[in-house]
């Protein structure tokens, strides 16, 4: 590829374009960036004195938008391989948590956030229930900025007492959620925003989820919280009990949804609520129930994809995809789901829950998503002629059955390159990589 663009105008020339546009579809053409947006999408343009980028060997998606990670759990990235969903849980919050520092929330912020980028997630949701003091907040907001990309910061509760926190809990939300929206996020305009990471009815008590979900719409913010896991979600039936109190809408997102009842799911759809499925922690982790992507969808419910946490996920979104593709097809096959069937999923579906459902769930639809006019040029480019992908006979395949992070060629947040020829232009990785070995080696010693 050529020399990444230096100016605020530039065009991307002959790129397989996968745009997610229902009016433009795919095609071979170009794609015009003009101060941050996408100027024009077309088979040919005439760009005047823009500079020319020569991405003929490049498929061109759009930005991955990842609705809910924990990027404070990148440093015990894979020790939770083969742990159930209980194990997982006490690992991180009588274990880990606990011991985090901010100057680790910093690290395994910096890291895993840089890493996501150079595997394409240009938007991402950083469920952060790690603010065990106004300091952890403020240095996870810090390593977002530091990192680049679109991040939305999920102020979460403390990683501490976990028993008060997560056990039918009537504490409320950490008070400190005002400051940060005050003084340190107070725009939703920034490319670091702010969301209210929520316990939720499986976690705290109705009146508790009641008054949170009311003081962050009184702060402006989305709420997104964790619903339907494993046994919970027959025992509380959490998303009927949010119905009855009216606290259900478009502002929020619920996690993974896998054991909600079919009226739940009914009710999400109805409702405008947004869900999200991290089919990898579901389908490898013993007690999450089996990913709710299928059943979403025969009950009208568009889904999101997200990876939740790198302890035994794999943190790029072309692994998510195909877990999604193939829970899909797995399912059906097997005549293991009662919902009924709707169509099959497709690979475009799949890309459209990594990119434009994704936007949509973070409120974000008419900014991010998709290659349309007047959007932010948040943009992945794919090489065509890597050997995992070539020859390329579908473009929207090769990216959800053959793409990988290594694939990705160049990662562009609102036209400015992050990633280009297959490098992250931020010079801070080796930095980075060595803050979060250091709070490796000082949180795994009470994972054994």
């Amino acid at each position: 590829m050529s020399a990444p663009p230096r100016g605020d105008r530039f065009l991307l020339k002959g790129g397989l374009l996968v745009t997610l546009d229902p009016h433009l579809g795919q095609m071979r053409g170009d794609l015009l960036v003009d101060r941050g947006r996408i100027a024009a999408v077309a088979p040919a343009i005439d760009g005047g004195d823009a500079q020319i980028v020569d991405a003929r060997d490049a498929i061109v998606i759009p930005g991955f938008v990842d609705c809910h990670r924990h990027l404070w759990q990148t440093p015990v990235r894979h020790v939770g391989a083969g742990m159930s969903f209980a194990e997982i849980m006490a690992t991180l919050f009588d274990k880990i948590g606990p011991r985090f520092r901010p100057e680790d929330v910093y690290a395994a912020t910096l890291f895993g956030r840089l890493a996501a980028l150079d595997a394409g997630v240009t938007t991402m949701l950083d469920w952060a229930h790690i603010q065990n003091t106004p300091d952890h907040s403020d240095e996870t907001v810090r390593a977002l900025r530091d990192a680049g990309g679109r991040s939305i910061f999920g102020h979460g509760q403390p990683a501490t007492d976990a028993k008060a926190w997560m056990r039918d809990s009537t504490l409320p939300h950490p008070a400190d959620i005002r400051r940060v929206r005050e003084r340190v996020l107070p725009s939703d305009d920034g490319l670091v925003t702010m969301a209210m990471a929520a316990r939720g009815p499986e976690f705290s008590t109705m009146d508790v989820v009641e008054r949170d979900i009311g003081l962050a719409r009184e702060l402006g913010l989305r709420v997104t919280l964790h619903i339907g896991l494993g046994v919970l979600g027959p025992k509380y039936r959490g998303v009927e009990r949010m119905h009855a109190r009216g606290l259900l809408g478009p502002d929020i997102t619920l996690c993974h949804c896998c054991t909600c009842s079919d009226r739940e799911l009914r009710l999400i759809a109805d409702t405008g609520t947004t869900a999200t499925v991290s089919t990898q922690m579901a389908a490898l982790s013993e007690g999450f129930g089996v990913p709710a992507t299928t059943r979403l969808r025969a009950h009208g419910a568009e889904p999101s994809l997200s990876t939740d946490s790198e302890i035994s996920a794999n943190g790029d979104m072309f692994s998510e995809m195909r877990f999604a593709l193939g829970m899909d097809r797995a399912l059906r096959q097997n005549a293991l789901i009662d919902a009924p069937r709707g169509a099959p999923m497709t690979m475009l579906d799949a890309l459209r829950f990594a990119t434009l459902n994704g936007a949509r769930a973070v409120g974000m639809e008419a900014k991010l998503g998709s290659l349309s006019v007047g959007k932010s040029a948040d943009l992945v480019m794919l090489r065509s002629d890597a050997l995992a992908l070539a020859p390329v006979s579908d473009p929207v395949a090769a990216a959800v059955i053959g793409g990988t992070a290594g694939a990705v060629d160049a990662v562009l947040v609102e036209g400015v390159p992050i990633k280009w020829n297959g490098r992250l232009l931020d010079g801070s990785i080796d930095r980075a990589r060595a803050l979060v070995e250091a709070t490796r080696d000082y949180v795994t010693g009470v994972c054994s």
